[in-house]
């Protein structure tokens, strides 16, 4: 069964009283960008690294089916903490939705003229 990666991300953020808007600016997003990050159910790596480092939780193993990982423990990720760089802002619908729907869409002219 597949694991609802969005739902955990949501599930630590109230558990642990994060700032959702804190949260997003972390993260180089918007608030709009994070509870559409809740509502999908799989996520790209780039984002998903950027998640384990800001929550201290390893997504990775989780989603490989360890019900165990806990918060602080070594990970890949807690090594690189000093050496993590923040990343490009995720600029909206792109973060979201592939060239192939855009185009499917027809905004991909629309978006190509704004950028």
């Amino acid at each position: 069964m597949q694991r609802h990666i969005g739902e955990k991300v949501l599930e630590l953020v109230e558990e642990r009283n994060i700032n959702k808007t804190k949260l997003a600016e972390k993260l180089l997003t918007s608030r709009h960008n994070l509870y559409m990050i809740f509502e999908r159910p799989d996520l790209d790596t780039g984002l998903l690294r950027r998640l384990c480092t800001e929550l201290d939780f390893d997504f990775f193993k989780w989603v490989s089916g360890d019900d165990n990982v806990q918060p602080n423990q070594p990970s890949v990720f807690n090594d690189q903490r000093a050496e993590y760089h923040k990343p490009e802002p995720l600029i909206g619908i792109q973060a979201f939705v592939t060239p192939t729907q855009l185009k499917e869409m027809g905004l991909d002219k629309l978006l190509k003229k704004h950028l």
